[in-house]
């Protein structure tokens, strides 16, 4: 974002439409487990994941993903209470996944804190996203896990976690991260699901009643 000018009207929305239909699938994968023994844990991620379109919310995008952390906490307190003293995998899990959060709040704060920073000079996102693929300096998050099983404990030390999650933050600042990604939407991508996702001016929010 910041090598490209802000988009206009519904052009924003349009670009974040593959993540628009990536949050609909999470939520959607919920619902359709509502009998899994981890069902908190798809919870905790349902109705977490929207926080991913903070790079639609001005001029407050870091008190917006807070407020799906605490969506997420109402779970994973849950998660806490059912296995804090049978398996320290789920405890694992939930320092692990909530960090995710805290440190996006983190980031935002120091980068972005009244909205997602656009170049007043460089091309529109739209005229980039056609422009030749080029070499990464850092990759985007991973997509959300296919199955309903927590991830597995955590290798590495809670600090080199840490390390490497703020490294990542400051690659996406760079822009070249944000930048590849446009280059690969696809008219294809914006409409093979939900057309209406076009007219979004926001993120998905989709709540579901709690349990």
């Amino acid at each position: 974002a910041c090598q490209c000018q802000q988009p206009v009207g519904n052009k924003l929305s349009e670009l974040l439409a593959p993540i628009s239909e990536q949050i609909q699938e999470v939520i959607t994968f919920r619902e359709k487990n509502r009998g899994s023994k981890l069902f908190n844990h798809l919870s905790a991620v349902s109705e977490s994941i929207q926080a991913l379109g903070w790079v639609a919310m001005a001029p407050k995008p870091g008190p917006y993903v807070k407020e799906m952390n605490d969506a997420a906490m109402f779970y994973t307190n849950r998660v806490l209470k059912e296995y804090k003293d049978v398996d320290k995998k789920h405890v694992d899990w939930v320092k692990a996944y909530l960090s995710i959060w805290t440190e996006l709040q983190a980031y935002i704060k120091e980068f972005h804190t009244t909205g997602l920073a656009w170049s007043k000079t460089g091309p529109v996102a739209k005229e980039l996203s056609g422009l030749p693929s080029g070499p990464s300096a850092g990759s985007g998050p991973p997509p959300p896990p296919p199955g309903p099983p927590p991830p597995p404990v955590p290798t590495s030390s809670g600090s080199d976690e840490s390390a490497s999650r703020s490294a990542l933050f400051a690659q996406i600042n760079q822009g070249e991260s944000i930048t590849h990604a446009l280059k690969h939407v696809s008219d294809d991508m914006k409409t093979h699901k939900n057309p209406a996702l076009k007219a979004q001016s926001g993120p998905v929010r989709t709540w579901n009643s709690r349990v």
